[in-house]
């Protein structure tokens, strides 16, 4: 019995875990990064958010992800995978189970449910799977599979109704087992016990063998240094022992893979057999000897040695990835390809010196590759990608959020591909560091670019009329030049305004602080120059009239107080704030001397009209300096309610105040004739620097950090202190430190920092590198009422739907209907007029399946509602007293094996209300010759390997073969005999079955052809 047959059965009396129509994936809101910057609400009120993030609204996934190979969109339909507050449970080894599903291994310990923080496993739709699970092809749990390995799982493979594992545990499937194990259907051990001493990190089913790789030196009792062979059926160890020596005691052999030229083997190898080896060579199969190929690979930096890590062989051809810089001579850098002839080929993806490919997985006629890495194939993309055969990257980008380690392991079938590691996220919107959200919460379309990849930063946004200022560290903004100040419109164009900073230091110049004043921009940074002129750390410039679009010599303003640094190796300024109150601008950064006077870190400079046009330090600098005489490291930044003025920094100290802890508040009185020194006002944080956001407004300051306690009381991240007249003047942490605490401590005890907070009315938005706020999904972006209540995660995106397929249906109800658009993930109710739909099933982003009930005749509107909105299509259903369409249902697969690569493919396909075939498609390419139909409804065609083709309107994937009817009174059953050269056929894919009603109406059906039985050669 084949291992589809028997998890079939297995299913039919266990049952799944979690209908397959529950939603269990859906998009977290926020950013797949960190969010530094939020700037004040616009007219409008759109806030603008800068940080590291590369998507918004991505999908809170887990630690695996299901993916379509064609859109790369995330299936919703499949589980997560562990509680992701927790950076123990990974996705290690993935493997398709021949039917569109997937075995998962790793360190989880819990699958399915909405991945909370509790980690129990106790919650509605969880299973407590320890270590490994079966994912059904919708996404439902396998409960039958549980076969509860002691020890990690490192190695997995299928062959047939049996999988095949390895690892560093001793019971498994009910059994003791060491190391490695076979498993039937329902995860129990079968009589495979080869017994490794030490763990196994490879497995390769081939010619009734099991080979084996890993650190073990015996099995079954017998001697075997890291390579080894087992009987697959009784696990009886073969004489096959390959001799090898390693780089080191460590070394392993990390893949395996059998071939026409014998078993080649790649890992940390020096020798085999006595002959040297550089991480890839070949042995044969019944001894181990070595056959002679060992293509050289060599690695350019000092005391290391190249190796291959993954290996795959598709057509003759091998496929390598690894840790080195030359193949046989060729260069190439961590990946490449060998034909069968020895040859280097041409695919050369190059991911970088860094790079760790962990899977090559070949679907069709392309290569997933997963890992670790920041390019792949030419382009960004973050540890996962999809190489076309000239090793080009393919517009497929799964968007991965941020991972320490990357993908761990990778695994296609058919039109799905998986992906496990340590990851959280994938999908969402790509905005690249730059986003903007509106008052309603959702994503605007305001998207201008930094230059990705590199060090680009921006630190400062003002929105300001119809135009948004941004300050950071950049030389180009959506591939204009801009060198760290540019402006766009509210379109996220950018625009003709282009003061460029410059800087003869070490340091790129870079403007972190921006505050307005009439129709000036004051800036401050890093930099000794703007638009060719000399200024150092602070500039003045116009932005009204003929400014606005275009900046020359004219809009930049006398006003140059001058920030200089003492440190020679840092652009002179060092300016990381500036507030203006009563004409007045406070200054605070890293600088000693601000207009040729001594100023530590803070000083005020006049800023009305006669020091805009007409600079003096006598007459405009202020004899404020509250750092005088006192070491300062630096303050961060400034902020002001309108009365009272807010410095943050390093600082312990300044004149007249001890015990400040980073934070500091001042009174600007009238003049600052004087040193004026800090109010008694004193949050105290847990430590110098760790308020790294600060918003004051009204008698509330809002505070934001990596702080634990503010004045010895707990607050994890976030903090709200009175800045009432009696608590300027007389600071009591008991009557001053408000109760409002939200947390952004994920149960590690150290909160995840708050780097950016804007209050807007009743409620604030904070932006930080958390995840969770108050045990509640929260990615990078939070809504937070001033009474503590936690919104709806931002940003969302409204959805929007394009298209109802079939478009006619029945007014007995129970039709599924299908739902195409964009962002209906998180669809909650699917309503047809104003009656609401039985069932609602989330497929992914794009697509929703929903049952229609009961309806009168005519003419309704299709809606969607989801948490981002709702989304409606008018008109876009008909309600007819029609019967329904029988569509047609296929009732097996075959395929058999020919001379000359080819394989044959018979698929039975019965038709209950349609007459013969007019027109077949396969892959998405069209038949070109030998279509014709046989006696008894039998039809054979060949199949031309060809990308993309269109049926009417609707494009086809390559991945999904179409076949279209019209209609007859007789039902029959037709055989569709479809010849391929080589692998490439994409068994199990999904067959599309156009029908044309007598009344001309179209019938959409897609069905996933059952998998074939072991191939008949």
């Amino acid at each position: 019995m084949t291992l589809a047959t028997a998890a079939a059965l297995a299913l039919a009396a266990a049952g799944t875990a979690t209908a397959a129509s529950e939603q269990r994936i859906s998009p977290m809101g926020g950013v797949n990064g960190s969010v530094a910057v939020i700037s004040q609400p616009d007219s409008a009120g759109t806030r603008y958010i800068a940080g590291t993030f590369t998507r918004a609204n991505p999908w809170d996934t887990g630690r695996g992800v299901a993916l379509g190979t064609d859109s790369g969109r995330v299936l919703a339909r499949f589980p997560k995978v562990g509680p992701t507050n927790n950076s123990g449970p990974e996705v290690q080894r993935v493997v398709a189970d021949g039917r569109g599903g997937f075995f998962i291994a790793g360190s989880f310990t819990c699958v399915g449910g909405d991945g909370g923080d509790d980690g129990d496993c106790t919650d509605a739709g969880e299973f407590a799977a320890n270590r490994m699970a079966h994912i059904n092809a919708d996404g439902s749990i396998d409960t039958a599979f549980n076969p509860q390995p002691n020890g990690d799982v490192l190695a997995l493979a299928r062959d047939g109704g049996t999988l095949y594992v390895g690892g560093n545990f001793t019971e498994i499937g009910g059994a003791s087992r060491a190391r490695v194990a076979a498993l039937d259907a329902a995860g129990r051990a079968t009589a495979f016990n080869p017994q490794a001493n030490n763990m196994v990190l490879a497995l390769t089913p081939h010619g009734g063998r099991v080979y084996m790789s890993g650190t073990f030196t015996a099995v079954g009792g017998q001697a075997r240094a890291g390579l080894a062979a087992a009987d697959a059926a009784t696990g009886a160890l073969t004489a096959w022992a390959p001799v090898t020596t390693w780089l080191s005691q460590q070394g392993v052999i990390s893949t395996i893979v059998p071939t026409a030229r014998g078993i080649q083997i790649g890992g940390q190898i020096q020798t085999v057999g006595g002959q040297p080896a550089t991480g890839l060579t070949a042995v044969t199969a019944d001894t181990g000897a070595p056959t002679g190929w060992a293509p050289v690979l060599t690695r350019n930096e000092a005391g290391t040695q190249p190796f291959v890590e993954r290996m795959t062989v598709v057509g003759g051809t091998t496929y390598i990835a690894g840790y080195f810089d030359s193949v046989s001579g060729a260069s190439r850098v961590n990946m490449a390809a060998i034909a069968a002839d020895g040859s280097i080929t041409s695919w050369n993806p190059s991911p970088g010196a860094e790079a760790a490919v962990r899977s090559l997985v070949p679907v069709g006629d392309d290569m997933l590759v997963a890992g670790r890495f920041a390019a792949m194939g030419g382009a960004d993309r973050r540890d996962a990608a999809l190489l076309a055969p000239d090793g080009t990257a393919r517009a497929w980008d799964p968007g991965l959020g941020e991972s320490q380690d990357g993908v761990w392991a990778a695994a296609a079938d058919g039109d799905v591909a998986y992906l496990g590691g340590n990851f959280t996220q994938a999908g969402g919107v790509p905005r690249q560091s730059l986003a903007a959200i509106d008052s309603g919460g959702h994503l605007t379309g305001w998207a201008p670019t930094t230059p990705s990849g590199g060090s680009a930063t921006v630190d400062t946004i003002v929105p300001i009329g119809d135009r948004v200022y941004l300050a950071g560290e950049f030389a180009s903004m959506s591939g204009a030049s801009r060198r760290g100040l540019a402006a766009t419109d509210r379109s996220g164009a950018v625009t003709g305004w282009n003061p460029s900073l410059s800087g003869a230091g070490v340091s790129s110049p870079v403007a972190r602080a921006l505050a307005l004043t009439g129709d000036t921009l004051l800036i401050g940074g890093s930099f000794d120059g703007i638009g060719g002129t000399a200024r150092a750390g602070t500039a003045a410039v116009r932005i009204g009239g003929a400014c606005a679009d275009a900046y020359t010599s004219a809009c930049l303003r006398s006003w140059n107080p001058g920030a200089v640094d003492s440190n020679p190796n840092v652009l002179d300024g060092a300016v990381n704030g500036i507030a203006v109150i009563g004409g007045i601008a406070y200054i605070g950064g890293a600088f000693n001397d601000l207009g040729g006077s001594t100023r530590a870190r803070l000083g005020a400079v006049l800023v009305d009209d006669a020091c805009l046009d007409s600079y003096s330090g006598g007459a405009c600098l202020m004899a404020w300096n509250p750092g005088n005489g006192v070491p300062q490291p630096t303050v961060f930044g400034m902020a002001t309610d309108g009365t009272t003025l807010f410095a943050r920094g390093s600082f312990s100290a300044l004149v007249g105040r001890t015990g400040l802890d980073g934070i500091a508040a001042f009174d600007p009185g009238t003049g600052l004739a004087s040193n004026n020194p800090a109010l008694s006002w004193s949050p105290a944080p847990t430590s110098m620097g760790s308020v790294q956001a600060m918003a004051p407004t009204g008698d509330v300051a809002w505070l934001g950090g990596g702080f634990t306690r503010i004045n010895g009381v707990a607050r994890a991240g976030f903090a709200a202190v009175s800045t009432s007249a009696a608590c300027r003047s007389s600071y009591s942490a008991g009557n001053c430190l408000l109760p409002w605490a939200p947390s952004t401590d994920a149960g590690a005890g150290s909160p995840d920092p708050v780097l950016a907070i804007s209050p807007r009315g009743d409620s604030l938005l904070a932006g930080g590198q958390f995840t969770q706020v108050n045990r509640q999904m929260r990615s990078r972006l939070a809504a937070i009422g001033t009474d503590g209540t936690l919104g709806a995660p931002v940003p969302l995106v409204r959805p929007s739907l394009t298209a109802v397929s079939p478009g006619t249906v029945p007014t007995s109800g129970g039709t599924t209907v299908t739902l195409t658009g964009a962002d209906l993930g998180t669809a909650t109710r699917v309503r047809f007029g104003s009656a609401a739909a039985t069932s609602v099933q989330v497929i992914d982003d794009a697509t929703v399946r929903a049952v229609t009930p009961g309806m009168a005749a005519g003419t309704v509107d299709v809606s969607v509602d989801t948490r981002g909105g709702t989304a409606t299509l008018a008109g876009a259903l008909t309600v007819s007293g029609a019967a329904a369409a029988k569509l047609a249902t296929v009732t097996s697969l075959t395929k058999r094996r020919l001379s000359g690569g080819r394989v044959l493919v018979t698929a039975n396909i019965r038709f209950e209300v349609q007459g013969r075939p007019t027109s077949v498609l396969f892959e998405g390419a069209r038949a070109t010759r030998g279509t014709r139909l046989q006696a008894r409804g039998r039809l054979t065609y060949r199949v031309p390997m060809l990308r993309g083709s269109a049926l009417g309107k609707r494009v086809l994937s390559r991945t999904r073969p179409a076949i279209v009817v019209t209609p007859t009174a007789k039902t029959r059953s037709f055989m569709l005999r479809a010849i391929a050269n080589g692998r490439r056929l994409p068994l199990g894919s999904t067959l599309r079955i156009v029908q044309r009603q007598a009344d001309g109406r179209l019938v959409d059906q897609r069905v996933r052809l059952p998998r074939a039985t072991t191939p008949r050669r």
